[in-house]
Parts: structure tokens; C-alpha cells; sequence
């Protein structure tokens, strides 16, 4: 039997070829569209970033640079002399701020207000000219340039070595100056003379004992209060003897070093009054050596 045969087309013939096509293409063009948009914004991103960075750094950068700039220290010194307790002992300003500058100099540390060494350059001025008392520094808060408080030491005995020579000695004993070029007549009358049996002494170092300078001048204070005047305080060589020579009287009075200057002064004192009453002139000495005991010749 025959049979007519049938045209059948699949269902893929049916697809007119060049529909195929523009739907291939069009698809391909919307993910084209959004590739080169996502990589545009992608790049707009990157950009951002990149500026936000930039800014970051150019912020930081000024940051480092304006607070470098702020905490600069040069190694220049604004001097401020104190002239209370008196200035005539006292080297030209020039000296002390030549000196500070040279110490800043030497660390680089010193170049920042953090890191300055204010506490070295107080001690080392002070270690390098006795005749300065409270040094201080101030870091300022707003400047380059560090403030040096200083003001003089106040001298409180004169020291006449065995070869003639007189200092001006501070509370601690260490030689201030040469009291040669210094004007005498500003000190005499207001601070003992001692007379040492040492010579070469040097200047900045300790000629007395914290010890024996107090003793002496608790004992011209108290003298003076008395209205005893003094001349000279005498340091007797290998002993701990001192020979104080009075300005209205030819005797000695003898003191040791050793022992008590309040109860020696005390029995020096009761004694003097005992024998202005009694009207007697030791002709040689009063010895108060001895605690309790008072002896005239």
C-alpha cells in the first residue's frame, strides 16, 4: 500500500534562522552593556579609592609636618636673669646662653619639646657655674626656643686661703668666685670671714663641710643678734678647733667644731654676761670646747 508521504519539518527548521540571530544578539549586547558598566563603575571605584588615599596620605603627610614643625626646638636660649637675690657675681648673659646652646647641640633628642633633656641642662649649668642658684628650664608651648631660668647664689662666708687668696662659698660649702675681683665691701659686713688653713683652693669645688659652715654661721648669726661683732673665724690646722676673734675685745673665744654650736654659743653668752657684771677682761682666751663648762685666761 502506498501512502503519500508527509512533509514534516521539525521544530527547529520552523525558527526562521535570522530571528535566531537577532535574539542571539541582542542578549549579547544587554550583557555587553552591563559588563561595560559594571567595569565603569568599577573604574569610578578604583578612582574614589585612589583620591580617598591620596587625600589620606596628603593629610598625613601635613599632620607629620605641622606638628614636626610645632615641636621644633632650636638650640637658641631666651635667658631670664632673676636680679632679687643680686646679679653682680654673675657672668655676662652671653656666657650662659652660649653654653646651653652648646649642650642642646650635642643631642638630637634636644630638637624636640617631647624628647629635650631639660632636666641634663638644668644640672649641667649648674654643675658648670656655682655661682648660679635654682636653674631652671621651660619648655614652651608655643615657640622654637627654650627659656633658661637662672639667679644667683647667695654667698654665705668668705674663705681666705693660706696663700691670701678669698673665695665666696655657698651654703654647701663649694667655692662660688674669686672674691679678689669682687667688690668686699658688699659681704664683709654680712657674712663671717673664715680663715683656712688650705691653699689651692679651687673654684666649683668644696673647701667646707656642710657641717663646719653651719656651725660657723649659726654662731656669727647669733653673735651679730647679740650685738657681738666678729672679725675673724679661724680654723685651727689638725685639730676641730675654731678661734673666733672679736671686733670690741683682744680674746679668743675657742669653739669646738665637734660639738653643739647652739650650746657652746649659749655658754660663751652666760659667761660674757658673768664677766661684764663682774667687770673682767680675759686677757687671752674664753674656751667653751667642753659642753656645760666655760674657762677664761
Amino acid at each position: 500500500m502506498f501512502f503519500k508521504k508527509k512533509n514534516i519539518q521539525s521544530r527547529s527548521s520552523r525558527v526562521n534562522p535570522n530571528e535566531r540571530s537577532k535574539n542571539y544578539n541582542y542578549y549579547n549586547k544587554q550583557t555587553d552593556l552591563a559588563t561595560q558598566r559594571d567595569a565603569r563603575i568599577s573604574e569610578l571605584d578604583s578612582k574614589e579609592q585612589g583620591g580617598n588615599r591620596f587625600f589620606a596620605a596628603l593629610t598625613l603627610i601635613l599632620f607629620v609636618v605641622i606638628s614636626g614643625y610645632i615641636l621644633y626646638l632650636s638650640t637658641g636660649i631666651n635667658l631670664n636673669v632673676d636680679k632679687s637675690s643680686g646679679s653682680d657675681l654673675l657672668k655676662p648673659a652671653s656666657v650662659y646662653s652660649k653654653s646651653a646652646s652648646l649642650y642642646l647641640s650635642h643631642s638630637v633628642a634636644n630638637i624636640s619639646k617631647i624628647t629635650v633633656n631639660s632636666t641634663g641642662l638644668e644640672n649641667y649649668m649648674e654643675n658648670n657655674f656655682p655661682e648660679l642658684n635654682r636653674v631652671s628650664v621651660t619648655v614652651p608651648f608655643v615657640g622654637h626656643e627654650l627659656t633658661l631660668n637662672i639667679s644667683q647664689s647667695v654667698p654665705v662666708a668668705i674663705v681666705a686661703a693660706s696663700d691670701n687668696k678669698v673665695y665666696l662659698v655657698k651654703s654647701n660649702g663649694v667655692v662660688m668666685c674669686d672674691a679678689s675681683s669682687t667688690e668686699m665691701s658688699n659681704y664683709t659686713s654680712k657674712i663671717p670671714y673664715i680663715i683656712s688653713p688650705y691653699k689651692d683652693i679651687k673654684i666649683n669645688h668644696q673647701v667646707l663641710s656642710v657641717q663646719d659652715l653651719s656651725f660657723i654661721t649659726y654662731a656669727y648669726k647669733e653673735l651679730n643678734a647679740h650685738s657681738i661683732e666678729t672679725v675673724t673665724y679661724t680654723l685651727v690646722p689638725n685639730s676641730r678647733e675654731l678661734d673666733v676673734k672679736l671686733a670690741s675685745d683682744s680674746y679668743l673665744v675657742k669653739y669646738n667644731l665637734e660639738n653643739s654650736s647652739k650650746e657652746q654659743v649659749g655658754s660663751y653668752l652666760a659667761l660674757k654676761k658673768y664677766l661684764n657684771t663682774n667687770k673682767i677682761n680675759p686677757a687671752q682666751y674664753i674656751d667653751v670646747r667642753v659642753i656645760g663648762r666655760a674657762y677664761y685666761k
